[in-house]
């Protein structure tokens, strides 16, 4: 199986061993498109020793029995390089899955590629193309409910002044074909809600087109096949709106295990590489680690304690086996030798699936241990709190603020992120105020570039910010408890989770995004949804306004155009009730990783000056 980067991604995000997974199907070889190119051009000098495939071009006639597939994106270079492995005839047979859907002009190109590329060869030296299919897979499925374009740099590419028409239309192309991919992966015509002025609205009229002239050219994803919807009868509404909406999400520090894990150890698809002096560890969550699945959206507190429940329940287990052991053997056989055995046997059997238990409370309790130093080294409790004030716009003590971001322990990230909250959330915010701040960071030596382009985004009216935070009666005891909680360690921890957990998920949470979900189908907040459209592939009329269809939708699927993160996922899945909801972003960022492409950004201010 050849895969290029896009399919890569794609396959990686599936948080399963897919070595074996690619194995079990019969696929014995994964060699990603550039080791290929090597390959096929004989350039093997090249490939690197860890990853070389072959030591000579010549052994790939080995494989002239063997058949070859292609998961790829469609392009031009793609196919060029297809027509030519046909006339070298190394393999036994040639399929092709494209990710998205393959234009007619590029298939047309393959056909003249083809065409020019044997000429004068006898078709039984050529491989044969057996089949081209249309995957529709230009999607990585993180979660059940969760999925990302994987094309990280959307944010400046959409928001900075300086990027070109070409790249923008670019980008916009590759978001519309991976949403097309999800739609029709779920055989379903979505109901299209979009923000007007802005990148989602540009995506959204290409979407439109796409899905419609699919639907009725009767061929594609949609035909009609006998094959129905897998959503059921109603079809499900698509909301586009622009990152800019709302950008606290982004940047937020949040308590969830995942979102820690995501943050501020790096995980990626459920992958963590540590550097120590020891050599890099890795780690790997996958789906199968029932741990994992039932704590990743837990408060840490609420997770260390879990740990250590499952510690003991995993000693206990190996104590009732080492008892059965001992009284097997010295049972008598009037004592009922046989069914000691047996019963012995029973429990011997389960011992890998405890080992592999044991594995993973190892790796947790280790992932707990690494969150909570960086918690203390960073005095990351503090700066969570205080992102949680601004973002409920309860801060009463802006002087907080200024110790925060003078406070040697925090990173220059972590103060970054922390101002920027400030700058736009809080409610009363002076000329004084905002020097103040920007001498603590150029203290600091942090880049201030970063201002024009929030000066492009503050907001006075309170109408989109979010409503998070922790019930003003909890807030000090809370952040008491989390100065224990750093000090004391995993046991510290463990000991005053249950009073902990209780204080911190009693919040009434709903962000901007969750709030504008439900204004959109049930009409809740007006003012919040007026600069909103609907688009309805099934219409040949286009709305200048908003028209409701989705106030019965069971299936809603929720896109910032320009990247997403796991904080919001995870707060919308939660306060939308009674419905199926399915999230989904460009890209999903860590907050450090989004921090950067804000610094980025040029605004028009920036190039005039």
């Amino acid at each position: 199986l050849v895969v290029d980067s896009d399919a890569s991604a794609v396959l990686d995000a599936l948080w399963v061993d897919v070595g074996r997974e690619l194995r079990s199907l019969g696929i014995t070889l994964r060699m990603s498109w550039d080791q290929y190119e090597e390959i096929l051009t004989g350039d093997l000098a090249k490939q690197k020793p860890r990853r070389r495939l072959v030591s000579d071009a010549s052994l790939l006639t080995n494989f002239r029995s063997v058949p070859v597939g292609f998961l790829l994106a469609p392009n031009a270079d793609h196919l060029s390089a297809i027509a030519r492995e046909c006339k070298a005839a190394r393999f036994g047979t040639i399929s092709i899955a494209f990710l998205s859907g393959a234009q007619p002009s590029l298939l047309r190109q393959l056909a003249q590629e083809l065409i020019l590329a044997t000429e004068g060869v006898s078709r039984q030296r050529l491989t044969p193309i057996t089949k081209i299919t249309d995957a529709y897979t230009a999607f990585c499925a993180l979660e059940e409910d969760c999925f990302s374009l994987a094309s990280p740099g959307a944010f400046k590419v959409f928001f900075d002044h300086t990027s070109s028409e070409s790249m923008v239309n670019l980008l916009t192309d590759r978001v519309v074909l991976g949403l097309m991919s999800v739609f029709a992966t779920l055989r379903a015509l979505p109901i299209i809600y979009t923000q007007q002025g802005g990148p989602a609205e540009n995506v959204a009229m290409k979407l439109h087109a796409l899905l419609r002239d699919s639907a009725m050219s009767g061929e594609g994803p949609f035909a009609s096949s006998g094959r129905g919807s897998l959503l059921g009868f109603r079809r499900p509404v698509l909301i586009l709106f622009d990152r800019t909406f709302d950008i606290g999400p982004m940047l937020h520090l949040d308590w969830s295990y995942a979102s820690l894990l995501e943050s501020i150890l790096g995980m990626s698809n459920g992958r963590i590489a540590n550097l120590s002096s020891s050599g890099v560890k890795r780690y790997v969550l996958e789906r199968s680690d029932r741990f994992w699945r039932d704590n990743m959206w837990n408060p840490f507190p609420r997770v260390a304690e879990n740990i250590e429940q499952e510690l003991a329940s995993y000693r206990n287990e190996v104590d009732s086996i080492n008892k059965m052991r001992t009284a097997s053997l010295s049972s008598s056989e009037s004592e009922g030798t046989a069914m000691s055995a047996s019963r012995l046997a029973e429990a011997i059997s389960s011992l890998p699936q405890l080992t592999r238990r044991k594995d993973a409370i190892d790796q947790h309790t280790e992932l707990a241990t690494q969150l909570l130093e960086e918690i203390k080294r960073r005095g990351l409790d503090m700066l969570i709190e205080l992102e949680g004030q601004l973002l409920k716009k309860e801060l009463t003590d802006k002087s907080a603020v200024l110790s925060a971001l003078s406070d040697s322990r925090a990173s220059k990230a972590d103060k970054l992120r922390l101002f920027v909250i400030y700058y736009l959330y809080a409610p009363e915010l002076s000329v004084a105020d905002v020097e103040m701040s920007t001498r603590a960071l150029q203290d600091a030596g942090c880049d201030l570039e970063l201002l024009k382009f929030l000066k492009t985004l503050r907001q006075p009216s309170a109408d989109h910010r979010p409503q998070i935070g922790l019930p003003a009666a909890n807030r000090q005891y809370v952040k008491s408890l989390l100065g224990n909680v750093v000090d004391r360690g995993v046991k510290g921890l463990t000991q005053v989770a249950t009073k902990a957990k209780a204080r911190i998920v009693q919040v009434d949470s709903a962000l901007p995004a969750a709030r504008l979900v439900r204004s959109l189908l049930d009409g809740e907040d007006e003012q919040m949804s007026c600069r909103f459209r609907t688009l309805d592939p099934n219409s040949a009329q286009t709305s200048a306004g908003l028209t409701r269809f989705g106030h019965d939708a069971d299936h809603v699927i929720v896109f910032p155009v320009g990247g997403g993160c796991y904080f919001e996922y995870a707060n919308i899945v939660h306060h939308i009730k009674g419905r199926n909801v399915c999230y989904g972003s460009t890209s999903l960022y860590a907050v450090d990783d989004f921090l950067a492409e804000m610094m980025g950004i040029q605004t028009k201010r920036n190039i005039d000056q």
